[in-house]
């Protein structure tokens, strides 16, 4: 009787150890990807748009800044309209942000000289007060 009564703690300490729930970043991902989802840099593209676009105008646009998706070197992309949230510091005279990563300068390179991103510049320069602006930042 006294061996079992040794033997629950032990038990219970197995149980214990055993249902621990192991990181999920260490099931979906091996340590290469972890890092290569955070290196390289992100690249932002402000646009300020005329006021006078119609909607079928401003949905062109915004398809057209979409088609940047496709283009392989393009990781990460997302874009969207302003949002205002009064807030005094907003950057209010963008009307639409698009933003990307690349894993190296070579990528951003390519991506400037790619066929798909040359046709959605011409073919949105119509809807622009002026030339995009941009941010860059690195990842560590």
């Amino acid at each position: 009787m006294k061996t079992i009564i040794l033997f629950i703690p032990v038990i219970l300490l197995l149980t214990v150890a055993c249902s621990e729930k192991p990181d999920p970043s260490s099931i979906y991902f091996d340590s290469t990807a972890k890092q290569e989802m955070q290196s390289g840099f992100i690249h932002m593209v402000f646009l300020d748009l005329k006021d006078s676009l119609s909607l079928e105008e401003l949905d062109l646009v915004y398809k057209g800044i979409l088609t940047l998706d496709s283009i392989e070197v393009v990781h990460d992309f997302s874009a969207g309209f302003f949002k205002s949230m009064n807030d005094a510091r907003a950057l209010n005279d963008v009307d639409l942000c698009f933003q990307m990563r690349f894993s190296n300068d070579a990528d951003y390179e390519l991506y400037q000289r790619d066929e798909r991103h040359l046709e959605m510049k011409k073919n949105v320069a119509f809807a622009l007060n002026g030339p995009p602006k941009v941010f860059d930042y690195t990842l560590k």
